[in-house]
């Protein structure tokens, strides 16, 4: 998943630096625009805006840049969107670029301009100057479009909000990018800068141990980028303020064309079953996550050639160990071997499924995972081997119980090792408690001060609500700054800690799921978040030299 996300931004990445201006290259055609940027309308914008101000404190702020705003767009009607578009032709590398505005009272909006531009209502079309730059505005229906290319203004659409489609009541600001439209000469001279940039960094390895993994490692993610950018058919970018769910999120979705990689990996969503880890998605915990997808088949290929070259390089590492007998060698090598069978075969069974969570609060930090693993049973060996080890080397430094309990269909050891670390031993005290159970397809991992309660409420908590989430990864603020505030003796991150506690809407999402030939990422932040802003501006003061000055 989180190779994904990552070939997701780098396509994000080229699509947008597509429409960069790029000398010396050619470029082709486009009767439609190759971007669409949305932006809704002016009374949905400022309700928002005024939400937000609102949440974060700041509603005097807004109450002022108000007045400037409504006369800033006088003459704008505020019920309709506005937006971009963007085209490719072949006269010229750079993008032409077209602004609509929809116009409630074109006088107004004309007496606007004057102020800031040099008007010549007799041209045709009408002509604005600032700065020694030309622009021109045409009005067709109840829109107003500006360009700084005069030819652009000809065969207009009268109603351009029929291009952004639903963009506008989904985002404050949108943007939906036809990837097939950017010139194919544009996307690979973009492919080939990356690339470049890339290789140069992995030259300067040299003869690194790690040099020949992460070529191998650039030849595949090269790969699958130059896939996903040729094969996109659509990109949709959105930012959007939500009074109703009290939150701001930014979307992605991408959608593939037929038979290509990004309709592949949709399709190995939709075809996932709920997840066995579901139950670590805990309400009050600091940290939570859950990973539930198929494994495509080019994927399992692909891990197959990257795992066997890790393994010949941990073994090579072991052999040039100076510091290590030959039988600790040996016993290293067979460690070693148990481990990469365990991972091979997981990521063979073509299904990836964890679940992970940490809670937090004044004296001690917990956390547990469990995920889904094949030919686990391995693992309980190499397990064993390493508690002997570790006990014949450090006799008394530690405790250890094998077999300790059996639950959840998995054996549970347990280990408790002291902290020294100071900061850490207000994480998890003086000694933690570590708890390893492995079942047949299964292996489940707890630390902390009391870690096992944990673990039996996250396995017991039930399964993820639906098939086709593949990431939900949940970050709540309150209990880490809490914590960190703790730590550190800070009274500010104490207090925005307890402001947070307050609204109990302290949380930070980011997920993934499918869609039609295609996947959808989603950041969310909810507004509670957005009341630190104000706390922070009654902490300085006003003034740099006020109380909370420091913070």
């Amino acid at each position: 998943m989180k190779s994904l996300l990552q070939k997701a931004c780098i396509s994000l990445a080229l699509l947008a630096l597509a429409a960069l201006p790029l000398p010396r290259l050619a470029a082709q055609s486009a009767a439609e625009p190759s971007i669409v940027v949305s932006i809704a309308t002016l009374e949905e914008q400022m309700n928002d805006l005024t939400y937000f101000a609102e949440a974060a404190g700041m509603k005097p702020m807004m109450m002022m840049a108000k007045a400037q705003i409504d006369g800033f767009t006088r003459g704008i009607d505020k019920t309709k969107p506005a937006g971009v578009m963007m085209y490719f032709n072949a006269d010229s590398p750079e993008p032409k670029t077209v602004f609509f505005l929809p116009i409630a009272k074109l006088d107004d909006v004309l007496d606007n301009l004057a102020q800031m531009v040099e008007l010549d209502e007799d041209a045709k079309p009408m002509r604005m100057s600032a700065n020694g730059q030309d622009f021109y505005m045409q009005q067709s229906g109840s829109y107003g479009f500006i360009s700084d290319d005069a030819s652009m203004l000809e065969n207009l659409p009268s109603n351009p909000a029929a291009l952004v489609g639903d963009l506008p009541s989904k985002y404050n600001v949108g943007a939906r990018i036809y990837a097939q439209r950017i010139p194919q000469e544009l996307r690979d001279q973009m492919i080939s800068m990356i690339e470049q940039g890339y290789q140069q960094s992995l030259d300067q390895m040299g003869d690194d141990l790690n040099a020949e993994l992460q070529q191998q490692n650039f030849d595949m993610q090269m790969s699958q980028m130059k896939s996903m950018i040729n094969e996109t058919e659509e990109l949709v970018l959105g930012f959007s303020i939500d009074k109703e769910k009290k939150n701001l999120h930014f979307d992605m979705q991408m959608v593939g064309q037929e038979g290509s990689v990004v309709a592949k990996t949709s399709e190995t969503y939709r075809s996932t079953k709920p997840s066995r880890f579901g139950g670590f998605l805990l309400d009050g915990a600091a940290f939570t996550a859950n990973l539930c997808s198929s494994i495509a088949k080019e994927d399992i290929e692909r891990s197959a050639a990257t795992l066997e070259q890790l393994h010949e390089q941990c073994i090579e590492g072991i052999d040039e160990n100076e510091d290590m007998s030959d039988d600790e060698k040996e016993l290293a090598e067979k460690l070693a071997e148990q481990v990469f069978d365990v991972v091979k075969a997981t990521i063979a069974g073509g299904s990836m499924d964890a679940g992970a969570c940490m809670v937090m609060d004044d004296s001690s930090a917990n956390l547990a995972a469990g995920f889904h693993c094949v030919d686990a049973p391995k693992l309980e060996s190499a397990l064993r081997e390493i508690a002997k080890e570790a006990e014949k080397r450090a006799a008394g430094q530690f405790e250890m119980e094998l077999d300790a309990e059996k639950k959840f269909g998995a054996q549970f050891h347990k280990f408790v090792i002291p902290v020294p670390d100071e900061q850490a031993q207000q994480m998890f005290g003086e000694k933690a408690t570590i708890y390893v159970g492995i079942g047949s397809d299964v292996v489940y991992l707890a630390m902390g001060s009391n870690p096992m309660e944990l673990l039996e409420k996250a396995v017991k908590g039930g399964e993820a609500a639906q098939a086709g989430t593949a990431m939900d990864m949940n970050l709540y603020l309150a209990p880490v700054l809490r914590k960190a505030a703790q730590m550190q003796g800070e009274a500010n991150m104490q207090a925005m800690a307890d402001k947070l506690a307050e609204t109990k809407r302290d949380r930070v999402r980011v997920s993934s799921s499918a869609i039609d030939r295609g996947v959808s990422f989603t950041l969310e932040m909810q507004d509670g978040i957005l009341e630190l802003i104000g706390l922070a501006a009654q902490q300085m003061g006003g003034m740099m030299g006020g109380p909370g000055a420091d913070f």
